[in-house]
């Protein structure tokens, strides 16, 4: 939590052979996203991806951080990208308060997944929120083999979700 945005945001953890991220919260979320990979008897060099849903400070504000500590590749859609890679073209784009401390820093995108199934309002959790548009959302769909050069997740648990303030 900020003391402008007062809010809790969510990250999950995939749990499979290594370790998934989805989405990383806002700068300063790593304290407690390695604090939940240590009290479930993993190590954060199990980390394997992030895959950044939006590109919204709060889903991408430790992604850079993380990235950077433990070499895992980050995934993104082909919309969220250029505002993932270039923080200050999206607060240029998306003031909003407190948006460096929220975002962190600009992260680069290892692998663009520009195959998405378009989420139509009615079926979006969050769809008052003018800023997710279809191109912005990733939401993966099934990969027809030798289709993307990406490495792919492929989790055996259900994601954790983990509570994180920010």
């Amino acid at each position: 939590m900020t003391p402008e945005v007062k809010r809790f945001v969510f990250v999950y953890l995939v749990e499979a052979q290594g370790l998934y991220l989805v989405d990383s919260g806002v700068a300063g979320s790593e304290t407690q996203i390695l604090g939940h990979v240590a009290r479930i008897g993993r190590s954060p060099s199990e980390l394997r991806g992030i895959f950044l849903t939006l590109a919204h400070p709060d889903h991408i504000g430790t992604a850079a951080m993380l990235r950077e500590r433990f070499g895992c590749p980050v995934y993104a859609s082909a919309g969220g990208k250029p505002w993932i890679e270039d923080i200050d073209r999206q607060f240029q784009e998306r003031p909003i308060p407190s948006f460096y401390s929220l975002a962190g820093r600009s992260c680069p995108v290892d692998c663009c997944l520009a195959q998405h199934m378009p989420c139509r309002p009615s079926q979006r959790r969050n769809a008052d929120v003018p800023a997710r548009t279809e191109q912005e959302l990733l939401i993966p769909r099934r990969k027809k083999k030798n289709s993307d050069s990406c490495r792919q997740a492929s989790p055996r648990q259900a994601p954790r979700p983990a509570t994180l303030p920010g």
